[in-house]
């Protein structure tokens, strides 16, 4: 009996008999059938995939998800003395944070950043800032949180959201990787932007790196208010997937 090129489906042979007509057809269309089981089911927003390098042979699987950012909670620093972040769940692979607008009453006062309420000297950062042409580099280890000492560092969630100009206006993005690790390190990045307000030229930006090494799974982030004064604009915390 003849067979197809490709699937060697059994097809009548051109000298065949009419009356195995209808047993010809239903022989086909079984091995046909059967060749194609594997494309049914699956649910909504599933894929197609190969399941082994045979022929035909499907699975329907779920895309795996990343890159995916899920707002966890948005605060307005206002005069809190302490703006905070708590039960932050531990199931993404890490942590943004996104500052937008941040303007402050007092250029000399800012906010600092801690994990868990952990005062204990176990931050350390370094970083790169820039106003105008003046470029300066800030390195602090040992610190109780991140942006304590150093009025100028390029600290997130500081200096570089409370900028050093008074009525800045800045935006900052803060990136906590391994924050729900209970032995390795938690690094950040973070850089921003901001300027003096009604002179766009007047630039101040920031970039760095730091870590924490803090032996429990981040679950509180606090924004430490260091002095009397008023801020506003928003904090956003992100998770990301």
């Amino acid at each position: 009996m003849a067979t197809t090129p490709n699937f060697n489906w059994s097809t009548p042979d051109n000298t065949g008999l009419v009356k195995n007509g209808a047993l010809d057809i239903r022989t086909l269309g079984n091995a046909i059938d059967a060749s194609m089981v594997d494309l049914k089911g699956g649910t909504t927003g599933q894929v197609l995939a190969k399941q082994t390098n045979t022929d035909m042979d499907f699975t329907w699987s779920t895309p795996a998800s990343g890159g995916g950012l899920t707002l966890i909670a948005t605060a307005t620093p206002s005069s809190a003395t302490t703006v905070s972040f708590t039960s932050i769940p531990t199931t993404y692979k890490h942590l943004m944070i996104v500052t937008s607008n941040i303007q402050q009453s007092d250029s000399s006062r800012y906010f600092s950043m801690r994990f868990n309420n952990d005062s204990g000297g176990n931050y350390n950062f370094k970083g790169v800032s820039f106003s105008n042409t003046t470029v300066n580099s800030v390195y602090e280890a040992s610190v109780t949180s991140i942006g304590s000492t150093n009025s100028n560092a390029p600290i997130p969630a500081s200096r570089d959201i409370s900028a050093p100009l008074l009525g800045q206006h800045s935006n900052s993005t803060i990136n906590i990787y391994n924050y729900a690790s209970t032995t390795l390190i938690r690094t950040y990045d973070y850089q921003s932007y901001g300027y003096s307000a009604g002179t766009a030229t007047n630039v101040s930006s920031v970039i760095g790196g730091a870590y924490a090494s803090t032996g429990t799974a981040i679950t509180q982030i606090d924004f430490i208010r260091s002095s009397t004064q008023t801020i506003s604009g928003t904090i956003q915390l992100y998770g990301v997937s």
